[in-house]
């Protein structure tokens, strides 16, 4: 684990070293803290590398565990300008840099540091060491080698396809003086066993030059009848770049719209991976410190761009079959491809003055300043861009763009250069930056304010250019909120528009409807840096109690007030005006009676997670702002505390904070344990290391090790997770809550990757996930509290579709893409089948088989009816197959509202396990990374509590509402469930005569409400009824339903709306869910390999566009019918404590670890391969 932060008298013991820490070319490996570089995104350690002149330092990890993505080490994980200045000394930098290390074939150097009389004979074991440390001047060199690795198991699946991966690394980073830029040479030595020789020759990869299919490059011919092959496979270069959320990566032509860019084209179907996007290089612009990443010539081809896992591809090698000499490069040598990165002072055009002194490509430069154009005073921090210029209208930077699409496909944005950008500028104003000889316009911007007018110019090689440009002058806002009493009152602003605005009167309101996911407002120009927000919102701004001044473009806006889905709205039509202030007083009331009960997030990320950029001032703003009364800190492998910031910002009377962790392993689930310890002393605070190194994977009796000696690279497996996260408890370990977050999500979802059948709660890895050794039923663990029913905005994870909601889905999606319909068409698509998914019918939730015990077929099926609900009959062979989600089963009426199985909802999850006796608290959290894509509390936890005062609220309580299940959650509505009197969470006996009577209270603020009930009994639908009120009122239902179960039974509410939703009060999605399991299914897809698709099958896409829909759930009361204590119909599962006399299934499929034979790590793997291609290749002949 790698620490963020220097605790205090770690650091002052450090100060007389670094003071005088030379500035000069150094190669060395890091002996105190003071000598690393330090800064927001820095996570640099002691016994990591230092390469560094008078331009730049980087950090490299050490051999180990990385605290960011990569897991193995040998990765540059900070990186900065070198900063001479007393203020920047002693480890507090500005890397903003998260990571990049070497890949090749989706292959990457990995960690095997163990018995070297075990070792390869090739280069396999992870080593630093220093070649030249500076000292002669010419440069300063370290060299990372190492056995190549998946640092995702599952992408050792492409080796069952041909792809080349027994590779190893061979990496030499190279800092030459006074450059501000690095070069990083890779070694690619093909045959891991085979050892290099000193007259081994080095063939250099030809860099990409135009665009080439992922897989087409990484396997040629291979899966050509033989007589047809002439590629043989390939070797593709690059590298894992993640430049982090802490900058914004730009790319010329788009801008810094290009991860936007790449959403869009995964949203229209494009195969990203076979079509990859193209750029000469990729740039990031950070706070005072910038990045470029590039070749030495030709294009970057990047196949993978998410938040999570990008990919940037710079170099092929690839052979013709009767090409001798070809082949020779790589078989009696090795092959060798290099990039650089560079660092700039904070803006694009900083950074890429390298790309241009590497690349000696031709070009003209410019200069100029920018300034205030109401006062003619230098505007620091404005931004300047260059576009192309268009042959269409021009006469606005939107007119432009534009007309740039249409001509050239792309926004045409060339460059961005900010007004003093360095961190020891003057303020100035001036900018400058290199383009390539051509006609461009200038515009210029800074917050608040609306974009310049197009300046014109024209540059040629080698000239010199100065120009000026002022930005129009802001609006200001000044706006103060009250509550209903008139007292001070923290909230949320949001501005829609700038345009016409109509809000009606308070007797005939005008409804507060968003344009939708796919709704832009005309002030928002993500080319240009503007983050994207939908429903045509302008600007969301959070606000403290009491009076604030916010600054806008000018125009007229509809202004909405809002503190949270317990309080009013309040809506104005206001017009800002250039140098001037707009009084605005806003009312926001209580309207929600959550009397007795407490709004919380356990599920909250920020500045200190690697994937998110979130200060903690702006975190506890928002919560505020929200209406939230708890929040709890959960940062991926890292301890935080907001409770100090609350502090300071005076706001402890609204906001109570409590610290828990995201234990965030790569392929073995996520895990949240609260409330915590928070030692600011320990390395991450105390967060607990999830992975293993020189340690066995102990059979579950601890009688031996079973996978794994002394080099073994394994996570933690469940049990030691939870134990773990226990022992960090501030409360003690058994009244520590483990929480299990977004069980159904792909790669980072535990249900999903250890396999849980949602129907027999059967437990059996497949897929990708079968080759991975702690991916095994034997250590499927029970033992945790809650799971997320709702996480973030992902509509699409809470019920699971029938085959006939799905198909009809994919079949309209297919149209409108082919026909190349607008986005708003295909965002309300999306929105039209997520309700639809969400609304259950009787014949839907009868198809899932609750209430009772699923049939178990014996003998042959003569029809469906004989069949479990997730199979079919085969009349080909008279058994039971499984369903496959696919249009034939749509058309089949009595399979049509069985359930699509490629999609399970955690909701029906969770009625199975509770229905076998399983219990789990279930919780509603925001998983929120950015501020306002997903905001804190969307969903949220209501918790039963005997305070409502923040201040009054106990962390022991907290925890024992939760464990008891007294939660009930939500997208806004309010939902409470009473049986015979008896609140959520508790276990009551029936009354006379077995008769119980359900109470369901639905409260909503008057500017959203829900319009349908469904009441559950033991996972079967028994109430379904509409809820017909005015949206004014605030108890939409408040009804009491009898009812005279005959076993012990347990009852859960949902409250929805069919119509209508949050926006723009809570912002649309506006995309499909794009992480790794998505593209990792597309690659998959992309193989012709039979095999392939029987491991990894074509996904059928799920709606996932949509407003964000009022939906509410309670946790169960329990009933006692008989008096002898609540018994469950069904019986526990094995993992979950009861009895079962089957072997694993592991065993039988994909051979257990834990069996008679004990196998070393790599014939364990290898023998899991076969299995997993051998049971694969059974299943495809029986038509499986």
């Amino acid at each position: 684990m790698r620490s963020r932060v220097l605790a205090p008298a770690i650091l002052l013991a450090t100060l007389a070293s670094a003071c005088d820490r030379p500035s000069q070319l150094r190669a060395f490996q890091v002996t105190s803290r003071g000598e690393l570089v330090g800064g927001p995104g820095a996570i640099g350690e002691v016994d990591d590398w230092v390469l560094e002149n008078d331009q730049i330092r980087l950090v490299i990890s050490n051999v180990g565990n990385s605290w960011g993505p990569g897991l193995f080490g040998g990765s540059i994980i900070d990186a900065d300008l070198a900063r001479p200045q007393v203020r920047f000394s002693n480890a507090r930098g500005l890397d903003q840099f998260s990571e990049v290390f070497p890949m090749t074939n989706l292959v990457v150097p990995g960690f095997f540091e163990g018995d070297p009389a075990r070792r390869n004979v090739g280069l396999d074991d992870m080593r630093i060491e220093v070649i030249s440390d500076g000292n002669d001047g010419k440069e300063a060199r370290l060299r990372i080698t190492a056995k190549g690795d998946s640092i995702i198991e599952a992408l050792a699946t492409v080796g069952l396809a041909g792809v080349i991966i027994d590779l190893s690394f061979q990496t030499d980073l190279i800092l030459e003086p006074g450059k501000r830029y690095i070069r990083m040479r890779t070694r690619i030595n093909v045959d891991s066993a085979r050892r290099p020789q000193d007259a081994d020759g080095d063939t250099e990869m030809a860099a990409i030059q135009e665009s080439l299919p992922l897989f087409g490059a990484l396997l040629g011919d291979a899966l050509r009848p033989a007589s047809e092959r002439e590629i043989e496979q390939g070797f593709l270069a690059g590298d894992f770049l993640l430049f982090g959320p802490k900058v914004h990566v730009f790319a010329p032509g788009d801008g810094f719209e290009v991860g936007l860019l790449f959403q869009r084209r995964f949203d229209q179907g494009v195969d990203v991976l076979n079509d990859p996007y193209m750029a000469p290089y990729l740039a990031a612009s950070g706070d005072h410190v910038s990045y470029a990443y590039f070749s030495a010539s030709g294009q970057l081809s990047v196949p993978i761009f998410t938040s999570s896992f990008t990919g940037a591809f710079t170099h092929l090698y690839q052979c013709r079959l009767d090409d001798d000499e070809c082949q020779a490069g790589y078989r009696q040598g090795r092959i060798v491809y290099e990039r650089f990165l560079a660092i700039g002072d904070g803006d694009i055009g900083s950074a890429l003055e390298s790309f241009y002194e590497v690349r000696r490509e031709p070009h003209g430069t410019l200069r100029g300043h920018v300034l205030d154009g109401a006062t003619g005073q230098p505007l620091s921090g404005a931004q300047a861009f260059v576009l192309r210029a268009p042959e269409g209208p021009s006469g606005s930077a939107l007119e432009a763009i534009a007309s740039n699409r249409a001509e050239v496909n792309s926004a045409g944005v060339v460059l961005e250069m900010q007004a003093d950008a360095a961190a020891t500028a003057r303020a100035t104003g001036s900018f400058a930056g290199k383009v390539p000889p051509g006609d461009y316009l200038l515009v210029a911007r800074a917050p608040g304010r609306a974009v310049s007018d197009p300046l014109p110019f024209s540059v040629q090689d080698g000239q010199t250019l100065d120009l000026s440009i002022a930005v129009p002058a802001p609006g200001r806002i000044d706006l103060e909120i009250t509550n209903e009493q008139g007292a001070p009152s923290p909230g949320k602003l949001i501005l829609l528009g700038p345009g016409d605005c109509d809000v009606g009167s308070a007797e005939t309101p005008v409804p507060l409807v968003g344009t939708g996911p796919a709704g832009r407002s005309s002030s928002q120009i993500v080319a240009l840096g503007d983050e994207e927000l939908p429903d045509g919102v302008a600007a969301i701004h959070y606000l403290g109690p009491g009076r604030s001044v916010v600054e806008a473009p000018p125009g007229t806006y509809e202004a909405v007030v809002s503190r949270g889905v317990e309080y009013s709205i309040d809506r104005q039509c206001i017009t800002v005006v250039p140098s001037l202030a707009t009084i605005v007083k806003a009312t926001v009331a209580h309207v929600v009676d959550t009397t007795g009960w407490i709004s919380g997030d356990f599920h909250i990320h920020g500045v200190y997670s690697y994937d998110a950029n979130v200060s903690h001032v702006a975190r506890v703003a928002g919560a505020v702002g929200e209406g939230l009364d708890l929040i709890c800190s959960t940062d991926h492998d890292y301890l935080s505390d907001f409770g100090p910031t609350v502090a300071a910002l005076g706001l402890g009377d609204y906001l109570a904070t409590m610290v828990g962790l995201e234990t965030t392993t790569i392929e073995v689930g996520h895990y949240i344990g609260f409330p915590l310890r928070f030692d600011e002393l320990a390395e991450e605070n105390g967060a607990i290391e999830w992975s293993r190194r020189d340690e066995c994977l102990i059979d579950p009796a601890g009688s031996r090790c079973v996978y794994g000696d002394d080099d073994a690279v394994l996570p933690l497996v469940p049990d030691e997770i939870f134990d773990g996260l226990r022992n960090l408890g501030s409360l003690g370990p058994e009244r520590t809550v483990i929480n299990v977050p977004h069980p159904r999500d792909g790669f980072f979802g535990y249900f999903d990757q250890f396999g849980l059948n949602p129907f027999d709660l059967d437990v059996s890895p497949g897929g990708l996930s079968s080759t991975n050794p702690v991916l095994v039923p034997e250590l499927f663990s029970a033992n945790f509290d809650s799971i997320e029913l709702f996480n973030a905005k992902r509509f699409e994870l809470i019920r699971t579709p029938t085959v006939a909601e799905i198909m009809e889905f994919k079949e309209r999606l297919d149209a409108l893409r082919a026909e190349e319909a607008p986005t708003s068409e295909i965002a309300a698509l999306h929105d039209e089948f997520a309700r639809r998914v969400l609304e259950r019918t009787p014949e839907e939730n009868a198809a899932l088989g609750f209430g009772s015990e699923l049939p178990e077929p014996e003998g042959p099926c003569t029809s469906h009816a004989d069949c479990r609900v997730d199979e079919k009959c085969s009349p080909e062979r008279a058994t039971c197959v499984a369903l496959r989600c696919i249009e034939e089963e749509a058309a089949d009426p009595e399979l049509a509202d069985r359930p699509c199985i490629h999609h399970q909802g955690v909701i029906d999850d969770w009625f199975r396990l509770l229905e076998h006796g399983v219990r789990y608290t279930g919780l509603g959290n925001s998983d929120t990374h950015k501020l306002h894509d997903v905001e804190v509390g969307t969903p949220r936890n209501w918790i039963a509590s005997p305070t409502d005062a923040p201040r009054e609220i106990e962390h022991a309580s907290v925890a024992a509402a939760v464990k008891a299940g007294q939660v009930t959650m939500g997208y806004g509505p309010f939902v409470e469930l009473w049986v015979n009197g008896a609140p959520i969470g508790e276990t009551v006996p029936a009354g006379a005569g077995g008769s119980v009577r359900v109470r369901v209270r639905v409260q909503t603020p008057e500017w959203f409400g829900v319009d349908r009930l469904e009441l559950y009994r033991n996972g079967e639908l028994w109430i379904e009824q509409p809820i017909d009120v005015d949206a004014s009122e605030i108890v939409d239902l408040d009804e009491t339903f009898e009812d005279e179960p005959d076993r012990d039974s347990w009852y859960v509410a949902i409250a929805l709306g069919t119509e209508g939703g949050l926006a723009p009060v809570y912002t649309s999605v506006a995309h499909p869910n794009l992480g790794f399991s998505q593209v990792a299914a597309v690659a998959f897809s992309g193989i012709d390999s039979d095999l392939i698709r029987a491991i990894v099958p074509p996904l059928p896409p799920p709606p996932e566009v949509n407003a964000i829909i009022p939906y509410g759930i309670t946790n169960p009361v329990w009933v006692d019918v008989d008096g002898g204590g609540f018994a469950a119909p069904q019986p526990r599962p094995g993992w979950a404590g009861g009895s079962s006399n089957e072997e694993p299934l592991s065993r039988e499929r994909l051979e257990s670890p834990f069996g008679e034979e004990q196998l070393d790590d790599d014939e364990l793997r290898a023998r899991r391969l076969d299995l997993v291609r051998r049971s694969i290749e059974d299943a495809m002949q029986v038509g499986r």
